[in-house]
């Protein structure tokens, strides 16, 4: 590509597309979450219903209320999915996006055109980027985490200790192909509740994809990852298990699980035999299923 080139296509629309999965009354919170309008910027909102409990059950005529209130956007579209799976919602929302560029969004996430013009910016400006993870700050202004200091490939991130967040996830559409989330992980499932950020983004490396961690913030949100809950959930450590074994093959997804336990061992001082076992459940169901 020669500068001029270059020039024009720094000059052609590029559509961020906000893929906003929400079950039950979180789609309450959606409204506080649009931006006023922008032609290169659309929402897609992907709501499950009935499947939290009954007193987070909406009707067929409230989804239908809630598409007359939308419809006064011209870019937000609302589609429903029956069921559960936090992974099958994200699927949903990817499925009827029109952008070329696609952000990964939850209904407590908040934004800024700031933002917006931080993530296409830098996928027009980096023609080589098919999948950019940001940072993310909560209300206070701090971050969930430590991220890398400068951009990084995904991969050398992930050696410095660095771990993904869905709300930090951006994609070209097209890059991505058939790329989706693996729907026996994420909340939701039936034998697992987190790890598809890791395995979306292991598939997308053995597809060849260039995968970089942007040292630039995109969202604020006060919501922890479902794993921040290791300690303490059963189905969390079956999930890392399962993960491990997707992402390290059957020796290495082994030696990651001994590896965790030990690492608790030595320094929370919990006894690492139920973690290990746990570990192993899901590793053994990743075998047996994914």
């Amino acid at each position: 590509m020669n500068n001029q080139e270059f020039v024009i296509y720094l000059q052609i629309i590029m559509k961020l597309c906000i893929l906003i999965s929400t079950i039950g009354k979180g789609i309450d919170r959606i409204p506080n979450m649009l931006l006023p309008e922008r032609n290169d910027v659309q929402y897609v909102i992907s709501w499950q219903t009935g499947c939290v409990g009954k007193e987070d059950t909406k009707s067929i005529s409230d989804f239908q209320g809630y598409q007359e209130l939308f419809s006064q956007r011209n870019d937000v579209k609302l589609v429903m999915l029956h069921g559960k799976g936090l992974s099958r919602n994200r699927n949903n929302a990817l499925s009827h996006s029109e952008g070329d560029i696609c952000l990964i969004a939850d209904d407590d996430c908040h934004y800024n055109n700031e933002y917006f013009d931080s993530i296409i910016d830098l996928y027009k400006q980096n023609p080589d980027i098919d999948i950019a993870l940001f940072r993310v700050i909560n209300s206070e202004g701090k971050f969930h985490k430590k991220y890398p200091e400068h951009t990084l490939p995904y991969k050398d991130a992930v050696l410095k200790g660095y771990f993904p967040s869905s709300v930090e996830m951006t994609f070209r559409k097209k890059s991505i192909g058939s790329l989706r989330f693996n729907e026996l992980f994420g909340l939701g499932s039936d034998y697992l509740c987190c790890g598809e950020e890791d395995v979306f983004l292991h598939d997308a490396i053995n597809q060849g994809l260039n995968i970089q961690v942007v040292p630039k913030v995109i969202v604020m949100t006060g919501s922890n990852t479902t794993g921040v809950n290791f300690l303490s959930d059963i189905k969390v450590q079956r999930s890392k298990g399962a993960t491990f074994r997707y992402c390290f093959g059957r020796f290495g997804g082994l030696w990651h699980c001994v590896k965790e336990a030990l690492h608790h061992l030595v320094y929370t001082r919990i006894n690492p035999l139920p973690l290990f076992k746990n570990m192993l459940d899901g590793y053994n169901y990743c075998n047996s299923n994914i």
